[in-house]
């Protein structure tokens, strides 16, 4: 693995705003002095994960995760170390030094198939806006009401037809560049020809959409035939759309066409719009509706609504009207309930894209748009008639449905709508979801002798059994936080002996570490944390990520008060010491510890109330003497 300079590597970890990345893929909301939300690590329904701004770092209490803006990175988007750094210095502007060698044979598959991926996007968007080539498409997109804007925003581009630019303009594109074609191949850009020798390219005479994954990264294609390819009298005419088959970068199931364009206005908005085809996407996102979003050829799977769920509470289902539509939606509704969304329905009239809708009248419905399952209960209701047959089926698929709600709210408000809309007494519909239960934990029992477990299959702190502790000291607590908030207070807090008075066996390492940092110019962020054990870890990040807002206005006032705090607390702890020593010296009848103990105990007492008066009028200052010790008082 190539070495990347520790100068490079602190220029990054200071310039990256851990709160800005983070946001990039998982909606955040304030909490006192940190930012929490849904952790993207694993399935949950209440925020455990954390993002602390002084720390630089993130940690989950539901899966452990945690670390850095390179560890979240790295896990998030299973890259290796070089690549995460990498992907952040071109993020946050940082020039890293090349590594000999490396942008060849050293780099990862994954680094050479996006690059490999970005340069044919590339090339698209040339031969829709340089090239003649691109005069159909580009007239296409004026006809259909999308801007130059909108389309260069969504780096759409064209691949030309075989009777424009024959069968393989982008494989002699790759080819001439000296990037690899068996790889092209794996990505599914270029096919093989049947007859062994040479290959050509899998889109051809289509509007070009790029799949643009969280962060940037282009990770596969979809293509739209042009009109103009089309003839009429062709008996096999060519599929409207043909994508990019699955890769070791792309499974469809787990991306949503247009999510990085939207992810800002998913978060301000606080919904997605979820439609069915790409072009309806970016149609959408041209009048203004710019949180929309469609599965990719798929229905709603629950990587995607996880995904969904990442950055916001609410979905709002825009599929078409007809049949095929309605069982879409009803599929989405089912996903995205399990994945604790609201969900809301927009069914258009039949024959409808989004596309083409009206968009005053789209955004107004959009607005209006009433809960998918009351919805979908409605319309059962409708269908089933007064048949008593029909209206047991149609409540024999609604109760696997609320079962499966993840909220006892929920489940118990759309247990009485359902009661309501059908008749049926709410005692009667509790006894059938009983009923169904029981049925599905025999067909399904649930594994035995299995610890809880996440997708990292580790153990969640939150579940472990915790041995019981004695507290963290709140004033050394709070020094640590506060030098993490202002590092630039360490050097001084070292010369007012903060490394004497932070003695507490976990906190009193990571002052010093940071005060060892602060010193030689090291960016202070979550690494100081290696500084105390790793079994005591967790204890130390739960009480630094606990959201208490300890703010000030003056840090440096605050400092001295902190640790005017820290000694009053720390000769509180000497004076009890030294009248258990005081008592022990008794009992056994020695009056020369006695004495030496009596004379420690009035000096310790004279600087307590010094102390305390200092504290009170804001003037303390460190004592110029090392307070008694009751280790040297003998045993």
């Amino acid at each position: 693995m190539p070495q990347i300079p520790d100068e490079a590597l602190d220029e990054l970890r200071t310039k990256i705003d851990i709160v800005d990345l983070v946001g990039r893929y998982v909606t955040l909301r304030r909490s006192g002095r940190n930012y929490k939300g849904l952790c993207p690590f694993h399935d949950e329904k209440t925020p455990s994960f954390n993002v602390n701004p002084s720390l630089r770092g993130f940690k989950c209490f539901g899966c452990g995760e945690g670390g850095d803006a390179i560890a979240f990175v790295m896990r998030l988007e299973g890259l290796d170390f070089v690549d995460a750094v990498r992907k952040l210095a071109d993020l946050y502007g940082v020039r890293l030094p090349e590594d000999r060698g490396q942008r060849g044979s050293g780099a990862s598959d994954k680094r050479r198939a996006l690059a490999l991926l970005d340069r044919a996007a590339a090339f698209y968007e040339r031969m829709l806006w340089e090239e003649d080539f691109g005069n159909a498409a580009r007239a296409y997109l004026e006809r259909r009401g999308v801007s130059e804007a909108t389309a260069r925003a969504f780096r759409l581009g064209y691949a030309p037809a075989p009777s424009e630019a024959g069968w393989s303009p982008l494989a002699a594109h790759l080819a001439q560049a000296g990037l690899d074609l068996d790889l092209a191949k794996r990505l599914g850009l270029v096919v093989d020809k049947e007859s062994g020798r040479g290959a050509y390219d899998r889109f051809r005479g289509r509007l070009v959409f790029p799949v643009v994954a969280p962060g940037g990264d282009v990770v596969a294609f979809s293509g739209r035939v042009l009109p103009v390819h089309v003839r009429p009298d062709d008996d096999r005419p060519p599929p409207k759309y043909v994508n990019s088959p699955e890769s070791f970068v792309y499974r469809k199931g787990d991306h949503l066409y247009g999510l990085d364009t939207a992810r800002k206005a998913l978060r301000g908005r606080g919904r997605a719009v979820l439609v069915e085809g790409n072009f309806d996407v970016v149609r959408l996102h041209e009048v203004g509706i710019e949180e929309a979003l469609a599965p990719l050829g798929t229905a709603l799977t629950p990587q995607q609504a996880q995904r969904i769920a990442r950055l916001t509470d609410r979905v709002v289902v825009c599929f078409d009207g007809d049949e095929a539509g309605r069982k879409a939606t009803l599929s989405a509704i089912r996903t995205a309930l399990e994945a604790d969304l609201d969900v809301r329905v927009v069914l258009l009239p039949d024959g409808t894209d989004p596309a083409d809708a009206d968009p005053q009248w789209l955004r107004r419905r959009i607005e209006e748009a009433p809960a998918g399952l009351d919805w979908w209960m409605e319309d059962l209701a409708e269908r089933a008639g007064t048949s008593p047959d029909a209206r047991a089926r149609a409540l024999d698929a609604i109760v696997p449905v609320l079962c499966k709600l993840p909220r006892a709210s929920a489940r118990t408000l759309y247990a009485e709508r359902a009661s309501s809309i059908f008749g049926v007494p709410l005692a009667d519909l509790r006894r059938l979801a009983k009923t169904h239960l029981a049925a599905n934990s025999r067909r399904h029992p649930a594994p035995r002798h299995l610890p809880p477990s996440t997708r990292t299959g580790r153990v969640p702190p939150s579940t472990a059994v915790q041995p019981q502790r004695t507290p963290l000291p709140s004033p050394q607590l709070a020094l640590v936080r506060l030098l993490l908030e202002a590092p630039h207070l360490a050097n001084r807090a070292d010369d007012l002996g903060a490394s004497l008075l932070a003695d507490d066996p976990l906190l009193g390492p990571v002052v010093r570490r940071i005060v060892e940092a602060a010193r030689h110019g090291e960016p202070v962020d979550v690494a100081v944390l290696d500084a105390c054990p790793p079994d005591e870890r967790d204890r130390l990040e739960r009480a630094l990520y606990d959201g208490i807002d300890a703010g000030t206005d003056d840090p440096e006032t605050a400092l001295r008060d902190i640790l005017a705090a820290c000694e009053e607390a720390r000769l509180e702890r000497t004076l009890r010491d030294l009248e258990t020593a005081a008592r022990k010296a008794r009992l056994q009848q020695d009056g020369e510890r006695l004495r030496q103990i009596l004379s420690a105990r009035i000096a310790t007492a004279r600087r307590y109330d010094e102390v305390r008066s200092q504290r009170a009028n804001g003037t303390w200052s460190p004592a110029t003497t090392r307070h008694p010790s009751t280790s040297r008082l003998g045993p």
